[in-house]
């Protein structure tokens, strides 16, 4: 049986040195001058062969590959749709401690929920969100120790003072200096 295709026959090599490729053709080999394959017979016309260097592929690949995928629709079913993250309760408690202060019991406990919800954020792969708000509870927090420590810093300078003008209260001194500082 002949091929038509320039394989010629399918069953042995047309010259030494020919390899077949998957596709059942044969090839010439890769390095110097391809020797032509014999000519199948023909009834009548035949086409002339094609030049050398384009009779075929010299390399064992095979065939070129096809065309890519349209851009879009890739290979397989996908992920699925995409999730959005939920937001982490702690870190909403936090920002609402941290803002209300409830006479500095907020602050500290805005402080607690804020890292405990950092941290619950940041171990939860990106199935959490929140981090933001956590971030401002724990900054309300610390602003809210500050006040506070400024507070007791104040209020003790405050009481020295006090002290010290108890003893020159003997000639209602420190009532006119309340007065004065209260605004009467």
């Amino acid at each position: 049986m002949s091929d038509t295709s320039g394989g010629g026959d399918r069953g042995a090599p047309p010259a030494p040195g020919w390899w077949r490729a998957e596709d059942g053709n044969w090839y010439p080999p890769a390095g110097g001058a391809p020797t032509p394959p014999p000519t199948p017979p023909t009834q009548g016309w035949a086409p002339p062969p094609p030049p050398a260097g384009l009779a075929g592929p010299t390399t064992a690949y095979g065939p070129p590959p096809g065309p890519a995928p349209a851009p879009g629709y890739g290979y397989g079913y996908g992920y699925g749709p995409a999730v959005a993250p939920v937001t982490n309760g702690l870190a909403i408690a936090a920002l609402v401690c941290g803002i209300l202060w409830l006479y500095w019991v907020g602050s500290i406990l805005a402080l607690v929920f804020g890292y405990v919800a950092k941290s619950q954020i940041d171990k939860s792969g990106g199935t959490q969100g929140g981090r933001g708000m956590a971030i401002a509870g724990i900054v309300l927090g610390w602003v809210g120790v500050a006040a506070l420590i400024l507070f007791f810093v104040v209020f003790v300078l405050f009481l020295n003072e006090l002290e010290q003008l108890e003893d020159f209260d003997d000639n209602g001194q420190f009532g006119a200096l309340l007065g004065r500082l209260v605004g009467r």
